[in-house]
């Protein structure tokens, strides 16, 4: 045990020195540059890439485990927190990775083969208010949203993806978690449709492509704690998401 938790101290105290060279500064809102805002945990062995709860007990602050596609699961830790009185956005990183999520979506990435570099119309997005309300016995939010992303490649050009999106519930289940233990969620079914970006702003328009995106959500504090969701029409870019450290 005490093997574990020096390694676990080890581990903390070597990235922390390396992470401000890997993640740079422009992903550090105003006000939230410091120690903390550039702290990463990083290991290098797709075995050890996992931290057990014995090792996540000693991260300072949240943490969640992530996984693209077939590779391995990465362990992210909370870098920035921004809250306000109508939305709280997350910024989570490894060494080399980042992810920003807004209400558990996540609207923006760094590090990955395709990255998400913007996410417009946020404020007509109703995840917020379906999190909010998870509890309810009636749902009064919004079950359709439009919006586009930027996605950015490999090879730094920038496309245009236009999407439509339905939200329902689907029913409640439990999730277990590595500190946290079991916990009762519901979970909320998106399907997202791409639309060609001729189309008109009806919300019947065909769509290219379809695919569901899904979030279990604790219904005792709202806390998003999984989610499955895919960030361009590649199935590639699949990213399941799960609470390691609330």
């Amino acid at each position: 045990m005490n093997k574990l938790k020096n390694s676990a101290v080890a581990i903390i105290a070597l990235l922390a020195m390396s992470a401000c060279q890997s993640v740079g500064d422009d992903w550090l809102s105003s006000g939230f540059q410091g120690a903390n805002a550039t702290v990463a945990y990083w290991l290098n062995s797709a075995e050890q890439h996992r931290l057990e709860p014995e090792q996540l007990k000693q991260l300072p602050g949240a943490a969640i485990y992530a996984k693209l596609g077939e590779n391995a699961t990465a362990t992210m830790v909370l870098s920035e927190l921004d809250e306000t009185p109508t939305y709280t956005v997350k910024r989570w990183v490894t060494q080399s990775e980042a992810l920003t999520t807004r209400y558990g979506r996540i609207i923006r990435t760094q590090g990955l083969g395709q990255n998400l570099i913007y996410t417009a119309k946020q404020t007509t997005d109703p995840l917020g208010c379906w999190i909010q309300n998870v509890a309810a016995a009636t749902n009064t939010c919004p079950t359709m949203w439009r919006s586009y992303q930027d996605i950015e490649t490999s090879n730094a050009r920038v496309s245009r993806v236009h999407s439509r999106h339905e939200l329902n519930w689907r029913g409640e289940e439990r999730v277990q978690t590595p500190l946290r233990g079991d916990i009762r969620t519901r979970l909320l079914e998106e399907q997202v449709s791409v639309l060609s970006p001729f189309q008109s702003d009806e919300m019947t328009n065909e769509s290219l492509s379809t695919w569901n995106n899904f979030y279990w959500i604790s219904l005792n504090d709202g806390v998003v704690v999984r989610s499955e969701q895919q960030l361009t029409p590649s199935t590639d870019n699949r990213i399941l998401i799960s609470e390691a450290r609330y």
